[in-house]
């Protein structure tokens, strides 16, 4: 642990890969810094406590923001945590940038500095093999009438994608989907448990993503009155969001006919 110059910040190394920043008067967390691989083992903030360093078994040292969020920082760091986890979603910029401007789940200030910010993201994010071969796989576990051998094909390159560049939550969380879709459920509920944990900071909580597909998982292996308060809480999340997600929705639709009207067992 280390305190700001003033001694009124606290930040902190943890174990699952994430530097928090505290306020000491309160004893809130104020922020989770992720990006490191590994567990950090080492963090201090600069002399004027605008930056902190972090040093962890990832073998990287990392050096982040830490500046008190103003209006205008928070709107950046909504929008960081925005496009870390859609970018890798779609094929190009275009794509991205018409999914941007249709997505209902943003204020405009967010929206427009996504669509500031994409070009950069695409390049730095989504230029790779891996997030190339992600993009294609969510395209096709996003749908639910396709034959096996579609989704056998989502889950090969979901697993490629994952092997060039491991540890990713969002790429996690299509791995976990298209494991769910191959059918290949306890395999789904240990990625999709591990990406809820690394998307959890993106979401500023709980990642729905993560968890719808996890209350499904769970009903196909028995747990059904897990499943039913999952879903619960994902419903929960979204009725509290002043927008709408309709990809997310869908999911929903998709996960309520499941479990609560769930279809007569074969015979």
């Amino acid at each position: 642990m280390a305190f700001g110059p003033n001694g009124d910040r606290l930040a902190s190394a943890s174990n699952d890969n994430t530097v928090k920043l505290w306020d000491v008067a309160t004893g809130r967390e104020t922020a989770t810094l992720t990006g490191h691989q590994g567990p950090v083992r080492t963090v201090a903030f600069s002399p004027d406590g605008a930056r902190v360093a972090s040093g962890g078994l990832d073998g990287t040292v990392k050096v982040w923001d830490a500046r008190p969020w103003t209006p205008e920082l928070k709107v950046q760091n909504e929008t960081r945590g925005y496009l870390a986890f859609h970018t890798p979603r779609f094929s190009s910029d275009d794509a991205l940038q018409k999914a941007i401007q249709a997505d209902r789940t943003i204020n405009d200030q967010v929206r427009r500095q996504a669509l500031d910010w994409s070009e950069l993201f695409w390049k730095n994010y989504a230029g790779p093999k891996s997030f190339r071969l992600n993009a294609q796989s969510w395209e096709i576990v996003i749908q639910t009438k396709l034959p096996a051998e579609k989704h056998q094909a989502a889950l090969e390159m979901a697993l490629e994608a994952n092997s060039l560049i491991p540890g990713r939550g969002p790429m996690l969380n299509t791995l976990g989907v298209a494991q769910y879709r191959a059918q290949k459920y306890q395999e789904a509920l240990t990625t999709l448990t591990r990406s809820a944990k690394l998307n959890a900071p993106l979401f500023g909580g709980e990642s729905p993503y993560d968890l719808v597909f996890l209350a499904m998982t769970h009903f196909h292996l028995n747990s059904k009155a897990k499943a039913a308060n999952l879903l619960k809480k994902v419903k929960s999340l979204t009725e509290k969001a002043k927008q709408k997600d309709t990809e997310l929705d869908a999911f929903i639709k998709e996960a309520e006919s499941l479990i609560q009207s769930p279809p007569p067992e074969k015979k």
